[in-house]
């Protein structure tokens, strides 16, 4: 889910940079013939699944692929280096390229879970270097996917609850401001499980009086097919309802008055920050996002996990 922020500037998190600014600059020349079309090879990568997409620099998607999560945190650093080899070469063949004719692309978006802290950086940022997928290699948390994916703008505040959750701001001279996003430890609350768990709670205080009354009382046990927030806590505790299904309930909940979902698949983002980087034509984002749907991606034969 994605809202602006007008004073992002002036939110203080723990974790804040100001990113270098460095002038958008037209793709240079490549060596191999994939270089000379593809400038940007996109990959948004969450912890359940990874999505890749090869871009020209018109916003015209060339190839894209859908895979297993590759987080270096499940994986280790190798693996995970494997799991986005398979995915690129699934790219790549979509596309019609020669996944050996290396550099593939200009610049490479790399919008990873696990980049949440300088030393995951340094953990990935040589070994996605090593493998030469990419002239250029730009490394965000996805959490930047997702903000760039729901925005017109190369700014505004992004906010990502999956089954954890993460936020971070862009300010519009460039300045970066976010958390480490590393569970209980860093404080985190508000991902999919917190805001399920207390829906459930809410709904049941709301019913027996010891809370407020609210819509919850009626969403809770509607969503689950029962008759009421009682009836949903006896089967969770039972083990009739999986305690995981509660990650279902934050889009039945979330404030839809203050939050817009982001629509676009977050590999968009991805792309799109390359698109800046580049300093592509207008019109390019447009078509990106005509072209790069989830339906596109869902049409894909997915790429099998890494058995490295």
């Amino acid at each position: 889910m994605f809202s602006d922020h007008d004073s992002v500037r002036k939110v203080f998190l723990l974790y804040n940079r100001r990113q270098p600014s460095a002038p958008p600059r037209p793709p240079a020349r490549g060596r191999g013939a994939a270089v000379t079309t593809t400038a940007i090879l996109a990959v948004d990568g969450g912890n359940s699944k990874t999505e890749a997409a090869l871009v020209d620099a018109d916003g015209a998607v060339l190839g894209a692929a859908r895979g297993p999560g590759a987080s270096h945190q499940h994986l280790g650093v190798v693996g995970a280096m494997a799991a986005l080899e398979a995915l690129v070469v699934a790219a790549c063949r979509d596309a019609g390229l020669d996944p050996g004719v290396r550099p593939l692309a200009e610049v490479g978006v790399w919008c990873l879970a696990g980049l949440d802290l300088p030393a995951d950086d340094e953990a990935l940022g040589p070994a996605i270097a090593g493998c030469g997928w990419a002239r250029e290699n730009l490394l965000h948390n996805d959490v930047f996917a997702v903000l760039r994916a729901g925005s017109e703008r190369t700014w505004g505040v992004g906010v990502v609850a999956g089954a954890g959750m993460n936020c971070a701001g862009v300010a519009p001279d460039g300045t970066e401001a976010r958390f480490p996003a590393l569970g209980e430890l860093s404080g985190d609350w508000g991902g999919g499980r917190s805001i399920g768990v207390a829906a459930v709670g809410a709904a049941l205080r709301g019913e027996d009086g010891r809370g407020p009354r609210t819509a919850l009382e009626r969403l809770v046990p509607g969503h689950f097919g029962l008759p009421s927030a009682l009836a949903v806590v006896e089967a969770v505790y039972l083990g009739r309802i999986a305690e995981d299904r509660v990650l279902e309930l934050p889009p039945k909940v979330a404030p839809a008055a203050r939050l817009r979902q982001v629509t676009a698949p977050p590999v968009v983002g991805a792309a799109l920050l390359g698109l800046d980087r580049l300093g592509a034509a207008p019109g390019a984002a447009g078509r990106l996002r005509a072209s790069l749907t989830h339906e596109r991606l869902q049409a894909l034969q997915p790429v099998a996990a890494s058995t490295h």
